[in-house]
């Protein structure tokens, strides 16, 4: 199959445009979620350790405990880093959906905006590249 400058350009914005709506889907799901999520603190109890798969590489991910209306409630931070970032008694923040502590998460940046950052990153990334293959297509390239 033969792919003209043109095909590749149009390829590479569409795949940067679907990109581009997708963070912001996801930031719109965030801010809906912000509306009504609760705050409180939160203690790490743990620090549990995995091996990030295709490599000798080992991530760190804060185990943590919160109360919530006396009644004590504990989950593991979803994103990991390959240094330990938190240590046992660490105090942190905690967002939890209204009326649902288990579905509790660390308030951070990345946390809550990181998925977001990186699609909305490659989606203009891949949109440039797009554009730039159709303006060179377009000049004889």
């Amino acid at each position: 199959m033969n792919f003209s400058l043109l095909d590749v350009g149009l390829i590479l914005g569409g795949v940067g445009v679907l990109l581009l709506i997708i963070a912001v889907g996801i930031v719109g799901r965030t801010c809906l979620f912000l509306l009504t999520a609760k705050t409180c603190s939160g203690q790490v109890i743990g620090v549990a350790q995995r091996q990030v798969p295709g490599s000798n590489r080992t991530a760190y991910s804060p185990m943590v405990a919160f109360e919530v209306e006396g009644r004590r409630y504990q989950f593991q931070g979803t994103s990991g880093s390959l240094a330990p970032r938190f240590k046992v008694g660490d105090g942190v923040s905690v967002i939890y959906k209204a009326g649902a502590p288990t579905q509790a998460q660390l308030r951070t940046g990345f946390g809550l905006w990181g998925l977001s950052w990186v699609l909305g990153g490659l989606g203009v990334g891949f949109c440039v590249v797009g554009v730039g293959v159709l303006f060179f297509a377009g000049r004889g390239g």
